[in-house]
């Protein structure tokens, strides 16, 4: 039995293989999250009628898992899981490649509740951008517009009638933003959460133009630095939900845009049932 598993800072998706049977967890990012806090989470979310010890792999896909240091904080909690198991820890550009592109050439990028980009040659990920995570990038992504709208709203540069339904609906005071943002071990995920309010609100001209900026910054700090004779594959809920505004962002900075893929675990199941 094989256990392919797609891990965002927020969320896993797993499934397993040949029978397809799904389920999910919160994500392990291992640069905010432990190995005993990630096995006891797991173990959690197993489902009781799969016997854990008939996995003999495990693919999976992490955000953060870019360095060995990192990749063990991972695997060390799924070989305690999965003691039967060949354990395969990848970043989840990796993953995302896989997913998107297959087998084929092209550039992938994440756009969910984090964001990067790579260039994939049909087998492995030979080029990608540094990723500067929450605080200093992840422009284009869900946990970046927020942050920006965030910002836009404690300045006061939102009117007052969005303004109001925003602390109405979610129960908020500016100094309770403040104050909950600092207090937070993993504040990206808390701010990510406000970007469904951004989307059913885009077409507002303050929170248009917030998209569309972010969005020109991860093209420009990421996308731009790789050849335009690739096409772009997105994936990732923000990707899917911003696709009209990708693609013209795309076009006025000479790119083709391929796919959008919402969640990467269905591209990974066609993948590795192909192996």
């Amino acid at each position: 039995m094989i256990l392919i598993a797609d891990s965002g800072s927020t969320k896993t998706d797993w499934v397993l293989l040949p029978s397809k049977q799904t389920f999910s967890s919160n994500g392990y990012n291992p640069y905010f999250i432990g190995t005993e806090e990630i096995y006891r989470d797991i173990r959690l979310n197993w489902p009781d009628s799969v016997n854990n010890l008939e996995v003999t792999e495990v693919h999976y896909y992490g955000a953060g898992c870019s360095t060995q240091n990192h990749r063990e904080i991972v695997e060390l909690a799924l070989q305690k899981m999965f003691r039967n198991a060949a354990i395969h820890v990848e970043h989840d550009m990796l993953g995302a490649a896989r997913s998107a592109l297959g087998n084929q050439p092209g550039i992938a990028a994440i756009l969910g509740t984090g964001s990067n980009a790579c260039v994939y040659d049909g087998h492995q990920v030979i080029e990608q951008r540094i990723s500067l995570g929450f605080h200093l990038g992840d422009e284009g992504s869900g946990g970046n517009i927020s942050k920006r709208f965030l910002q836009a709203l404690l300045n006061e540069e939102l009117d007052e009638v969005l303004t109001q339904t925003f602390y109405k609906k979610h129960s908020l005071t500016p100094e309770g933003i403040i104050s909950e943002f600092y207090k937070l071990n993993k504040p990206n995920q808390w701010v990510a959460s406000f970007f469904p309010f951004v989307l059913e609100n885009k077409n507002n001209p303050t929170l248009a133009s917030i998209i569309t900026s972010s969005l020109e910054d991860f093209f420009k700090h990421q996308i731009s630095k790789f050849p335009n004779t690739y096409q772009v594959s997105f994936i990732g809920s923000v990707a899917f939900l911003l696709q009209d505004e990708i693609k013209e962002i795309a076009k006025e900075a000479g790119y083709q845009t391929k796919d959008f893929i919402q969640k990467p675990i269905d591209g990974l199941i066609k993948y590795h049932s192909k192996l």
